[in-house]
């Protein structure tokens, strides 16, 4: 039974089908999740397209074109919306959690090459979007649109090819914690690098995450000079800066970072862990 709680992350529906299936189902409890979310789907192509349409963390009938087409998008979008596991939010469409998380990891593990492929066009979508609103300079990061998309993007990109743009994300989280808006744009990106390590697997993105979540506590506070030191201390070591930011710079004096000095050890490499491949310690 603990198994049983610890596969269903507690949804009582999923407690139910995954009890329901016998000791000798759990071995392949992702797999078999699916098959029971779906167990009312019996067209073959529906059931890959929910799959598919788990990848997005939202859904609307333009991120639905770029996975099955926009053909199919208008149709798919409607189906998706009558599902039992899919609720709608100001017209946008989310998977239950439990329900997302078995999927994505289901389609990651049948398909590892597709799911960074889909990943990769997810994220230019999300970065055509964020062009199109021809916001000019650094006055994009005062519209919560831009914020967003720019977040959703580079969730799929970590999905995608996390060693390629893991130092251009933590960039643009040390940019946002010096916006205005602080707080509220600085845990989304704790959240998609959290999101990211969770659905990608990656060790890069779970060891970042992992140290990320150290600044944020648990009643939603968050240590923000401390943030922004690591990811200065992180970015510059290895030459890549932080760059213009639209409000407020690092605090001067003793918070302000030294040119130089990381927080970083000598052996460690930039994504995380030492020549031992431990993750590195912070915060100490």
């Amino acid at each position: 039974m603990d198994v049983v709680l610890e596969l269903s992350g507690g949804l009582p529906l999923l407690v139910a089908t995954l009890a329901e299936s016998g000791n000798d189902d759990v071995h392949d409890p992702t797999g078999m999740a699916v098959a029971r979310f779906l167990n009312f789907v019996p067209e073959q192509e529906s059931r890959d397209d929910a799959v598919l349409a788990a990848l997005p963390r939202v859904l609307d009938e333009d991120v639905l074109a770029v996975l099955r087409g926009p053909d199919r998008a208008v149709g798919l979008f409607r189906w998706l919306r009558e599902r039992p596991f899919v609720h709608e939010n100001e017209g946008q469409l989310e998977y239950h959690r439990v329900v997302r998380e078995n999927m994505v990891r289901y389609e990651r593990g049948r398909a590892p090459r597709r799911f960074r492929r889909y990943h990769q066009a997810l994220a230019e979508h999300f970065q055509q979007r964020r062009e199109e609103l021809g916001l000019p300079g650094d006055s994009c990061w005062y519209d919560w649109e831009w914020r967003a998309l720019l977040v959703e993007e580079f969730y799929h990109r970590l999905c995608s090819a996390a060693h390629q743009w893991l130092p251009e994300a933590l960039r643009h989280c040390a940019v946002a914690c010096r916006t205005e808006a602080a707080g509220t744009a600085v845990h989304a990106w704790l959240d998609a690098f959290a999101a990211a390590a969770r659905d990608s697997g990656t060790s890069v993105v779970v060891t970042c995450a992992d140290d990320l979540h150290r600044f944020a506590g648990p009643d939603g506070s968050l240590d923000l000079v401390g943030l922004q030191r690591y990811l200065a201390r992180r970015l510059e070591r290895h030459g890549h800066a932080v760059g213009a930011t639209p409000d407020r710079e690092l605090p001067a004096g003793g918070d302000a970072p030294r040119k130089g000095r990381s927080v970083l050890g000598a052996d460690e490499d930039f994504f995380g862990s030492d020549a031992q491949g431990a993750a590195p310690v912070i915060g100490e």
